[in-house]
């Protein structure tokens, strides 16, 4: 069984999540996008600050969330398309890494943009869908078991994030399936 944390977005609140994750020794990957800074402006939280950015680069994997902050399935689809493919070679550039794995913002995407992951040369498209565990169903759709810190989704039925995910998590550790939990830095700290 395999737990994989991802954390999105390049809030500096990911460098203490990274501290935790290097301690208890769990696999995480950080999706960013090029433009950390301009998505912390617009979303009003502190990006990461370079020293706690490269220290993350070092240690843990980085994913592809974009090159801005605008939805893939809000701007024209040849926009979308050069923001899928330049920020995994900004992204491979700038952190000396393979970008192998891509996020798609809010989950937005289409078929065609997904195609776009595939043929880019990423090996997997993570979603913003959950209640799943185990190895994807469709590698450049990937859902995840649950969205760590979110107060509210209706996949909870009437139950709190962690306990909707520890439940998931003692299924998978039964069926010794993998585990992948995701969610934002910021989110933790919002929601205490």
């Amino acid at each position: 069984m395999q737990v994989t944390i991802s954390v999105d977005d390049g809030c500096d609140s990911d460098y203490r999540l990274a501290k935790l994750f290097l301690k208890y020794n769990i696999k995480a990957v950080f999706y960013w996008p090029v433009d950390i800074h301009g998505l912390s402006m617009t979303k009003h939280w502190k990006a990461i600050e370079p020293s706690h950015e490269e220290f993350i680069a070092q240690n843990f994997e980085i994913g592809s969330n974009k090159i801005s902050q605008r939805y893939l399935t809000q701007i024209p689809e040849n926009e979308a398309i050069e923001e899928i493919i330049q920020s995994k070679k900004i992204l491979e550039n700038k952190y000396g890494q393979p970008i192998t794995k891509f996020c798609y913002p809010r989950g937005y995407t289409t078929p065609k943009l997904t195609e776009t992951v595939k043929q880019a040369g990423y090996e997997l498209g993570r979603s913003t869908v959950i209640g799943h565990i185990g190895e994807p169903e469709n590698p450049f759709f990937a859902s995840t078991a649950v969205h760590m810190g979110c107060p509210i989704r209706a996949e909870y039925i009437g139950s709190t994030w962690l306990e909707y995910g520890l439940k998931l998590f003692e299924q998978a550790k039964k069926e010794n399936k993998d585990f992948e939990a995701w969610g934002h830095s910021w989110e933790i700290d919002r929601y205490n």
